[in-house]
C-alpha cells in the first residue's frame, strides 16, 4: 500500500483499522508501529506519522476507548464528534502533504 499511496496513507489506513479492531489507542499505536516500521528510515518522520495517525484517529472512532470515555465523561453522544474538526484536519493535512510530495517527486 505504501508503494502505491504513500507511507502516510498506509500508516493512516493501518492506524484506522487497528483502532477500529482493538478499540484502544495504545494497541493501535503499537500495532501500527509493528506493521509500518520497515517503511520509514527516518525515526523522527515515523514518530510524527504515528502521532498524526494512530494517536489521533482512535479519538474519532465512537466505540474506541479514546473516544467513548471522554464523551461519557462529559455526557455527550457520538454526534459531538462532528465538532472535533481538529482531529479530522491532522490526518487530512498529512495525506495532502504526502500526495503533494509524491506528485512533486514524479
Amino acid at each position: 500500500m505504501s508503494a502505491r499511496a504513500g507511507r502516510f496513507v498506509a500508516a493512516a489506513a493501518s492506524g484506522t483499522l487497528m483502532a477500529a479492531v482493538a478499540c484502544n489507542q495504545t494497541l493501535a499505536i503499537m500495532l501500527t508501529h509493528e506493521v509500518c516500521r520497515d517503511e520509514f528510515r527516518n525515526a523522527r518522520e515515523f514518530a510524527v506519522t504515528l502521532e498524526d495517525t494512530a494517536v489521533v484517529i482512535p479519538a474519532l472512532i465512537p466505540w474506541a476507548i479514546a473516544c467513548s470515555v471522554p464523551l461519557a465523561t462529559i455526557g455527550a453522544d457520538p454526534g459531538a464528534l462532528i465538532f472535533s474538526w481538529y482531529l479530522y484536519l491532522i490526518p487530512l493535512w498529512g495525506m495532502v502533504r504526502s500526495v503533494a510530495a509524491r506528485i512533486a517527486k514524479h
